[in-house]
């Protein structure tokens, strides 16, 4: 294994800024029937929060739905995306079995310490419930 891998991801820690254009929805729902440059959507997400202006609330937009996900700041890019294992900054699994199936190459090269098991999570919160999870 040469310690590289390749693929699109959907979220990646990095130092750079994520590559998303957030578009309000009626910008969005324009360039959409005015046809999206290609080179363009793949970076745009429309953005239509709930805490809009009251004036823009009520226009219907993205079928009346609000879309919010500036919290992700998510990584798009049009072709794959080439990282080393040590970049990695860790890996969310349902399950024990999740890391168990894992390719054992994998899990040496990315470090079972950065395999957070939600479960593990889940059976803290149910004896010591502070947070919800």
């Amino acid at each position: 294994m040469d310690g590289q891998a390749s693929g699109v991801l959907h979220r990646v820690s990095l130092v750079q800024p994520p590559l998303v254009y957030y578009v309000r929805a009626d910008h969005f729902e324009e360039q959409k029937r005015n046809k999206w440059d290609p080179d363009v959507y793949t970076f745009v997400t429309p953005f239509w929060p709930p805490y809009l202006p009251k004036d823009k609330r009520g226009l219907g937009l993205l079928g009346g739905k609000f879309i919010d996900f500036s919290h992700e700041r998510e990584w798009r890019i049009p072709h794959d995306f080439t990282f080393e294992f040590s970049q990695i900054e860790f890996v969310i699994v349902d399950k024990y079995g999740d890391v168990a199936r894992f390719p054992k190459d994998l899990k040496d090269a990315i470090g079972r310490e950065k395999f957070l098991i939600m479960e593990v999570y889940k059976r803290i919160e149910s004896l010591w419930p502070v947070h919800k999870v």
